[in-house]
C-alpha cells in the first residue's frame, strides 16, 4: 500500500514536471514569436510631399535613384530619400536603359526629355490617348500604346520621330503593357477588354509576332519582363498571376486573386505582388513576395494607404512599395542567395 502511494506520488510528480516543462517551452516560444515584428522599411521617401494617390514609382536603371510620377515627375536619392530634381510632365512614362532620358506621355503627345536638365529631345504624336510607352535598350525604337477601339500600338524611330509600324487588336479596347527586353531581341504588347485579353511577343528584327503568351481571366492589368529577358510576368483581376517562359509554354502561377501591380526580380527568382482589398483575400495595403520556383511566400510588406506600384532594385537586394503618399524601400538582401533559375514543368490552368 505504501509502495503504491509512493509510485503514484512519483508518477504524479513526473507528469507535473513534464507539463511544467512543456508550458515553459510553449511560453518561451510564444514570447519569441510575439517579439517577431513585421518587416520595417529601411527608407521612406516623399512623406509630406507626394500625393496619397501617387501611382508610379520605380528604381532608376543604376538603382541609385527612385522616380515617382503623379502630377509631376520627381527623382529621389534611393539611399537618403533626398529630393534631387523634377522633370516636367506626367502620365505614361519610361526610362532609357542608360538612365539619361525619360519618356513622358500625356494626352496625344509623348515627349523624350533629358533627365539631368529636363531639356526636350524629341516628340512623338499619337492619334489616340496614350496609355503606355517603352523604349528599346539601344534607344532606337519607341512604343506607344493607346486607349482606342480597336486597341492600337505605334512603333516609332526614336531619333527621327517617324512612325515605323502600327499594331491593331480587334475586339480589344486598351493597351495595358508595352516593354522591350533588355537583351534587345523582343518586345511585348498586352491588350485588354473585359471578356478577353492578349499578350504577344514580337521580334525587334522582323517586327512580327513570335509567339502568344496565355494569360486567362478578366482584365489584364499589366505585364513585365525580367531583366535577364527569360521570363514574362502577367497580372490582373480575377486572374492567375503567372510567370511564363519567353521561349515556350511553361509557366508558374501564384495568387489567383485581384493583383493591381506586380514585379519580377532581375534574375526571375522572385515575384512581388501588390494586392488589393477587393480581391478574395482582402489584403489591403499589402505586398507579397514569393519564391518564383517553389511558390513559397517569403515575406509580406504592409504600408499605409492603398498602394499601386512595386519594384525590385536592379541588384535584387531591395524592393519598393507605394502607399499613403510615400515610397517605402525594404531590404531583402537576406533572401537573395545566388540560385540557378530552373526550367519549369507546365502547370495546368485552374
Amino acid at each position: 500500500m505504501k509502495i503504491n502511494s509512493i509510485l503514484k506520488s512519483r508518477t504524479s510528480l513526473l507528469i507535473t514536471n513534464s507539463q511544467y516543462l512543456f508550458c515553459l517551452i510553449l511560453l518561451l516560444s510564444t514570447s519569441a514569436w510575439s517579439q517577431d515584428e513585421p518587416p520595417q522599411p529601411i527608407l521612406e521617401i516623399g512623406q509630406g510631399i507626394l500625393q496619397k494617390d501617387t501611382g508610379y514609382a520605380k528604381f532608376t536603371p543604376d538603382g541609385k535613384e527612385v522616380v515617382t510620377c503623379f502630377e509631376e515627375i520627381l527623382f529621389w536619392d534611393a539611399t537618403t530619400g533626398e529630393l534631387l530634381r523634377s522633370v516636367p510632365g506626367a502620365g505614361a512614362i519610361a526610362l532609357t536603359l542608360d538612365g539619361e532620358a525619360i519618356l513622358v506621355g500625356n494626352g496625344l503627345t509623348l515627349e523624350m526629355r533629358e533627365i539631368k536638365t529636363g531639356n526636350l529631345l524629341q516628340t512623338y504624336e499619337s492619334p489616340f490617348i496614350i496609355s503606355t510607352t517603352a523604349i528599346s535598350p539601344d534607344n532606337s525604337m519607341v512604343l506607344i500604346g493607346a486607349v482606342h477601339y480597336p486597341a492600337t500600338v505605334f512603333l516609332f524611330n526614336a531619333t527621327t520621330g517617324e512612325r515605323i509600324q502600327e499594331y491593331e487588336f480587334i475586339g480589344l479596347d486598351r493597351i495595358v503593357a508595352t516593354e522591350f527586353s533588355q537583351d534587345g531581341k523582343f518586345f511585348i504588347i498586352g491588350a485588354d477588354e473585359w471578356s478577353d485579353t492578349t499578350l504577344g511577343v514580337y521580334s525587334t528584327t522582323t517586327l512580327e509576332q513570335m509567339r502568344y503568351i496565355r494569360t486567362g481571366g478578366h482584365y489584364l492589368f499589366g505585364a513585365a519582363i525580367s531583366d535577364n529577358s527569360k521570363k514574362i510576368l502577367t497580372w490582373g483581376y480575377e486572374y492567375h498571376v503567372k510567370l511564363s517562359n519567353v521561349d515556350d509554354d511553361q509557366y508558374k502561377s501564384y495568387v489567383d486573386d485581384w493583383c493591381i501591380t506586380a514585379a519580377v526580380s532581375p534574375d526571375a527568382s522572385m515575384v512581388l505582388l501588390g494586392m488589393d482589398y477587393w480581391g478574395y483575400l482582402q489584403l489591403e495595403n499589402t505586398a507579397l513576395l514569393f519564391d518564383a520556383e517553389t511558390g513559397e511566400e517569403l515575406r509580406s510588406f504592409e504600408f499605409p494607404g492603398s498602394g499601386s506600384s512595386v519594384d525590385f532594385s536592379p541588384d535584387g537586394t531591395k524592393v519598393l512599395t507605394t502607399g499613403g503618399g510615400r515610397v517605402m524601400i525594404w531590404d531583402i538582401s537576406d533572401l537573395t542567395e545566388p540560385a540557378e533559375v530552373k526550367e519549369w514543368e507546365k502547370y495546368s490552368e485552374r
